[in-house]
């Protein structure tokens, strides 16, 4: 296939889509939008085929990068650079769920990785942080803030904020249905209702106890809002909650606002950009689970790391009871997360210890848990530790990584520790320490010792201000000296300088003041920190050391700013509260380098945080960290697969909706320009182009509304409300390919109405033979109809049902007799020929049900499905696979199942990865044909999970790798890989065979020939290359099975055995000329030492030269060169006198073949000649130089030596009857061999001739002298002849000539003018013939 700009007549030329050509220009860029919407037109499911998008809309989405580039720049001064964008093309090539796509749109592109970077990567990269920099600004939000804290602080109750500048509104959620039930209340089951009943105490800070009604809670922000909540009832079924909120500007009015001031430029980077590799496409494993992009929930407690490009976090807790055992690692090149594996990662924990290695992240202990485990992001991979002689499992304790091992000391209730290595994966334990048993003390990592201070014994109540060193080499410890120590505190912090210990803040009862102190192990003693200017009191803070200062931030209570502190001053800053991530206490922060990263926390309102900041301290500024557009927490929404993405919309009123793209796994925000006001309960519908999310409300009379959202323009339009249903929630709606059919809902007839998006209209169906008014029910459509079953039925208990035909305008009943029980909330799936009914809650509300039936509409049949290996009874979600009826969720756990018609049976889904558990069906899913992905949930999350459904009935071997690289390895020595074998297949998978393969290479265990392998199931070969002598080598193991497409298997081996590694000195130039120089003069050059081996080079000693050769300066004595390194020496070459010189620089190493190494110095010493050449002189334009006459002398100088002569001047003397208005001229370098003038008129001589005109002439000499010491007189001719001739006529020049030619050879210049070096133009130089000149650069009269 031609790549797609072709295919939609665009052609971008070969020099434009080079490496290193600039930036692309808004019609570069407008062509690109068209090849981008091309791919994804096609992939979206479109009965109508595709279509054209306005011309507009595409220039609006290729210039919008580049102006919201320039807002970055403008109001948050963030420039994009070419490594950010670089960052992002391999986060997107890296991370794509689907490769297939995103390829396609290189291929749109024509494989050119600049405008990747311009069109793909950098649209993404500047929304997300701009919508997230936007929508937490103080700057823009703060005035807006501080009326609704205003606001709140003045009222005691909810109902005094009805009249203040806030919306009120309010939401009732009920357990059940009773007469006493309000209007506009949602009906929800018993764990939804649960769940909501946990969510509204999170929000009000109440943990347990009575909530005391309409009280308002804290002012909460997110991004599109500042609000109270209260709850004005709270009891066993009822939860009535009303929210105030104070809605900031949205994103989407600003920026139109704000769009048309920005330029639409952008100064082109000096940045090549490169294709990432795009990995072939994630195999869709039947029966996995793998999570969809999201933030990690809101938690403290946890742990994070830096490892030189990203920051690693794990673990946590938000509220007692709700650990966590996942993470993330956030790279701030595109400031993106990318979720840790859940695979082999250690069980959820809290205040437990994390070290990085260099290579690891080590994460250790927690209350009772000893257990541990490494995480490699290289590998993305996590491995256990060792829990042999590990210390006693304890939270809350003390850790440094010592560049080997890691140490914990402390914890709760104990004063023990250990040292865990990694490399031995071992644990050793330390010797009894001089204090007692604590926890949130200090410690730090000296490079010698690790410093204990502080800490607290919670069962004794106890404070502590001693403190001790371990010394790991001594295995010993030594105690602090406690003179001139700070107070005794707890949960302060401490950092390294690189010579002290700097304790700051933390509980210090009684004292309570901000003190700290600077500890010096060299001469154990203690000075006090300044307390000017020091940071508000606080405790469970974090700090950081960035080399010259302390950063200080967070912590409890009211610690609204942080501060700096410089201990070579011992002073204080404040750091700007400008957008500062206030996070609270338990938040992790990390120092990049130039920046700190703050992320988690509880702040002082009881909000547990999963955003962060970025602190610059040179630029004393925060950036938030963004939250990759992910949208916010929600459930009770809806979604739909457009064939290209998934979108989600309502759920929380105001939020607004986000689409996810598989391929370049990014989030966008949908515009919310002429959107419908979000709410919660929407249906919504894909029609091919556009997506309809209609009704939610509960009003229950008024007409419902809706709106019609075009992914392809990012755009709204309205659903009509004339002849509209009346607004609802709990209806369906199912869509025909002409119509979307809306039924039932809560207070709603039983008519169903028909909405066709082509015209904006709605229409009424007969509700002759309809089914009764019902809600919650299920519904499918087979093609020609819609089925519709179950629900609430208002009148009575009778499982009834019907099936609408549009065309006709018919109901038609379905049979009751074999019906399962009338149910609310089923699943419902079309198979092609059947309706698949199964689960829900009894509309009794006794409890939820585990059945199901198959409704067959050709003969009006139910048959009950199985119940062996059916799933718990639940409220569940569901899709239709193509073969399988695919249920997940609704219990209290994360279990699912997949359901046969053909063979009515069962199957479980897999638990690993699966997401956390969901009640009551409030989450979303859809089918994208090979995927189900859910989203979201009444448990307000970001998360959400992607479950792979592969309907195979042959077995499939899949290898990896294909080809066992070994690398180098040294003869002698051995290195071993793992095969891996799994049978991706439906149907079980025999290995018959694993053929070996030759020297040196070898299989050393074989788990795989003669197993038999289920779907999904693996096992494993390990090959060993134990080379035995210097060669490249080749093999390879062939692996044969019974899978009927690829019998065997060919496993690539290659290896290199090389030689045992020695230095191998390279000293370059060997011979080192430093040509002809000029005696007084210099010249400089320098000799590189390079050790070209495979083990490092000891330079011992550099024997220097002797003069006129000299060292200026050396690098290499002493030093140590890791193989590939190398290092300099500066030499330079100053005669004195002429002649040829050399000489030798002598290098001595440990390098055993070439102790020693030179480089051969030569050098030639001249003097330099300069000769007069030729004078010329440019008058005012008659080609005489008359009395009263100011002419400019170009004058010559040739250099017949043999090296240049730099910087050439020279200075006039003046002669009788001549002044110098400017006696110096400049002629520059002179190569040898060359002749140069001065640059006439301005690098020459101006010389005045003065007195009266004569009636003939006279000669004047000037003389110059060089700047480079010769002197030379020049004769020249002044007046004419013929003073009685004007000097305009063409006679007058002509006796000149003439005369001239005849007295002077011609040194009157009126020939036609040259051009100098300097532009100017200029009379020839006048050469005398030489029958009549004197010496050189003379003229005789």
């Amino acid at each position: 296939m031609r790549h797609l700009l072709s295919a939609i007549g665009i052609t971008l030329s070969v020099a434009a889509a080079a490496q290193g050509a600039p930036r692309p220009g808004l019609d570069e860029r407008i062509q690109c939008q068209q090849a981008i919407e091309a791919v994804y037109a096609r992939h979206r499911t479109s009965p109508q085929g595709t279509r054209a998008i306005p011309a507009a809309v595409i220039r609006r989405k290729a210039a919008d990068p580049v102006l919201k580039s320039a807002a970055l720049e403008r109001f948050w001064g963030v420039t994009v650079t070419g490594d950010e964008l670089q960052a992002e093309l391999d986060r997107m090539a890296g991370r794509s769920q689907a490769r297939d796509v995103l390829a396609e749109l290189w291929t749109a592109l024509g494989d050119d990785p600049r405008l990747a970077a311009e069109c793909l990567a950098r649209p993404a990269l500047v929304d997300r942080r701009l919508r997230t920099y936007y929508a937490f600004d103080d700057r823009l939000h703060g005035r807006r803030e501080e009326r609704a804290r205003s606001e709140r602080r003045a009222a005691d109750t909810i109902e005094a904020l009805k009249g203040g500048t806030g919306v009120y509104s309010e939401t009732e959620w009920r357990l059940a249905r009773d007469s006493a039930q309000a209007h506009g209340s949602i009906v929800v089951d018993a764990g939804t209702f649960a769940a909501r009943a946990r969510e509204v105490r999170r929000a009000l800070g109440v943990s347990e106890g009575a909530v005391a009604p309409g009280r308002p809670g804290a002012l909460l922000e997110d991004e599109t809002r500042f609000y109270v909540t209260a709850a004005l009832a709270f009891d066993a079924d009822r939860v009535r909650v009303a929210t105030v909120e104070w809605r900031k500007e949205p994103f989407d009015a600003w920026w139109q606002r704000t769009r048309d001031t920005l330029p639409l430029t952008l100064d082109p980077p000096e940045f090549r950009f490169t294709k990432p590799e795009i990995a072939a496409a994630i195999p869709c494993v039947d029966d996995t689970w793998r999570p969809t992009l999201h933030l990690l929930d809101p938690r403290y407690w946890h742990s994070a790391v830096w490892t030189g490009s990203e920051m690693i976090v794990f673990g946590g807790m938000r509220s007692v009871g709700t650990y966590f055992d996942d993470g993330s690692r956030y790279d701030p090149a595109t400031d993106t997360w990318a979720l840790l594996p859940a695979a082999g990662a250690p069980s959820a924990r809290q205040a437990h210890v994390a070290v990085w290695t260099g290579t690891d992240m080590i994460v250790w202990g927690s209350t009772n848990d000893r257990s541990g485990a490494l995480y490699d992001p290289l590998t993305d991979s996590w491995r256990p530790m060792s829990v042999a002689n590990a210390p006693v499992g304890r939270s809350d304790a003390s850790v440094v990584w010592t560049g080997t091992e890691m140490i914990v000391w402390g914890g709760e209730m104990v004063n023990s520790g250990g040292r865990y290595n990694p490399a031995t994966d071992t644990w050793a334990l330390l010797p009894a320490a001089p204090l007692a048993a604590r926890a949130y003390h200090s410690a730090v990592w000296t490079g010698t010792h690790m410093i204990i201070w502080g800490g607290y014994n919670a069962h004794i109540g106890q404070m502590y201000d001693d403190g001790a060193r371990y010394h790991p080499a001594t295995d010993s410890w030594s105690p602090v000296t406690p003179a001139g120590a700070p107070t005794m505190r707890y949960w302060h912090t401490a950092v390294w300088t690189g010579t002290e210990m700097i304790v700051w803040g933390g509980i210090n009862y009684p004292v309570y003041d901000r003190s700290g102190g600077r500890y010096n192990p060299a001469t154990d003693t203690w000075t006090p920190t300044s307390m000017v200017n020091a940071p508000s009191l606080r405790w469970m803070h974090m700090a950081v050391w960035t080399g010259t200062e302390m950063i200080v931030q967070g912590g409890t209570p009211d610690a609204l700013t942080g501060g700096r502190y410089r201990p070579s001053t011992d002073t204080w800053t404040a750091t700007s509260p400008v957008n500062a991530a206030n996070n609270g206490q338990g938040i992790t922060a990390v120092w990049t380098g130039t920046e700190m990263i703050v992320w988690g926390g509880l702040d002082d309102d009881f909000v547990f945080h999963n955003d962060g900041g970025r602190y610059n301290p040179a630029t004393d500024s925060w950036l938030r960290t963004t939250t990759m557009n992910v949208p916010q927490a929600r459930g009770l929404h809806a979604a739909v697969w457009t064939g290209a993405e998934m979108m989600i919309w309502g759920g929380n009123e105001g939020a607004a909706g986000g689409l996810y793209d598989p391929a370049t796994d990014t989030w966008r925000t949908a515009s919310t320009t002429g959107a419908p006001y979000a709410r919660q309960n929407p249906t919504g519908v894909w029609t091919g182009q556009v997506a309809i999310f209609w009704g939610g409300g509960q009003s229950w009379v008024d007409p419902g509304t809706g709106g019609r959202y075009d992914p392809a323009t990012d755009s709204w339009a309205d659903v009509s409300v004339v002849n509209a249903p009346n607004d609802r929630y709990g209806h369906s709606a199912v869509w025909t390919g002409t119509e979307m059919i809306v039924f039932g809902g809560i207070g709603t007839l039983n008519d169903a109405k028909r909405y066709r998006p082509a015209t904006d209209t709605w229409a009424d169906s007969t509700t002759t033979n309809a089914p009764g008014e019902r809600d919650h029910h299920a519904a499918v459509w087979t093609g020609t109809e819609m089925i519709i079953w179950g629900g609430f039925i208002n009148n009575g208990i009778t499982p009834t049902g019907g099936r609408y035909r549009p065309d006709t305008d018919t109901w038609t009943p379905t049979n009751v007799a074999d019906s399962p029980v009338t149910r609310m909330w089923p699943v419902g799936v079309w198979t092609g020929t059947e309706m698949v009914v199964w689960g829900g809650y009894d509309w009794l509300w006794v409890g939820d049900l585990g059945d199901g039936a198959r409704y067959r509409p050709a003969d009006d049949t139910w048959t009950a499905t199985t119940l062996v290996g059916a799933p718990s009874p639940r409220i569940p979600q569901g899709v239709w696979t193509g073969s399988e009826m695919l249920l997940w969720g609704g219990a209290n756990d994360s279990s699912g199942a997949r359901y046969n018609p053909v063979s009515d049976s069962w199957r479980p889904t897999t638990f690993t990865n699966a997401p956390d558990v969901r009640y009551g069906g409030r989450w979303s899913t859809v089918w994208t044909g090979t995927e189900m992905i859910i989203w979201g949930g009444i448990i307000e999350t970001q998360e959400g999970g992607r479950y792979c459904a592969v309907v195979a009935t042959d077995p499939d071997i899949y290898v990896t790798p294909g080809l066992v690289e070994f690398g180098t390895i040294i003869a002698g020595q051995s290195e071993d890989r793992t095969i891996t074998v799994r049978n991706e297949g439906g149907a079980d998978l025999t290995v018959s065979a694993v053929a070996p393969p030759s020297a040196p290479f070898s299989i050393v265990s074989n788990g795989c020939t003669g197993a038999v392998l289920p779907p999904s199931a693996s096992c494993a070969i390990t090959a060993r290359f134990a080379p035995t002598a210097v060669g490249t080598w080749s093999g390879a193991i062939v692996i044969s099975s019974d899978d009927p497409d690829e019998p065997q298997v060919t496993v690539g081996l290659a290896g290199t055995g090389a030689p045992v590694p020695v230095p191998d000195i390279s000293v370059a130039p060997a011979a080192l000329s430093f040509g002809t120089v000029v005696v007084g003069q210099a010249h400089d050059d320098l000799v590189s030492v390079i050790n070209d081996g495979a083990a490092p080079l000891v330079i011992q000693g550099v024997t220097p030269p002797g003069a006129p050769f000299s060292v200026l300066g050396n690098q290499c004595t002493g030093a140590t060169l890791p193989p590939g390194a190398g290092c300099l020496i500066f030499l330079r070459f100053a005669p004195t006198a002429p002649g040829a010189y050399s000489d030798s620089l002598v290098v001595a190493s440990n390098d055993p073949d070439e102790p020693t190494a030179a480089s051969l110095l030569s050098g030639t010493a001249v003097s330099m000649p300069l000769q007069p050449a030729a004078l010329g002189v440019q008058d005012g334009g008659n080609g005489v130089w008359e009395p009263g006459e100011t002419v400019t002398l170009v004058t010559s100088w040739t250099n017949t030596g043999a090296v240049l002569a730099p910087s050439v001047t020279g200075t006039f003397t003046p002669a009788p009857g001549v002044t110098l208005p400017d006696a110096d001229a400049d002629y520059g370098d002179i190569p040898a061999g060359a002749t140069v003038s001065c640059s006439g008129g301005v690098d020459c001589a101006n010389a005045l001739a003065t007195g009266p005109r004569p009636a003939a002439h006279w000669d004047a000499v000037l003389s110059e002298t060089l700047s480079s010491g010769p002197t030379h007189d020049w004769t020249l001719h002044v007046g004419a002849s013929f003073a009685d001739v004007p000097t305009v006529s063409p006679f007058y020049r002509f006796v000149e000539t003439v005369l001239h030619a005849s007295v002077t050879g011609g040194c009157t210049a009126i020939r036609p003018a040259a051009t100098s070096r300097n532009g100017t133009r200029s009379s020839p130089p006048c050469l005398p013939p030489r029958s009549r000149c004197g010496p050189a650069g003379s003229a005789t009269s």
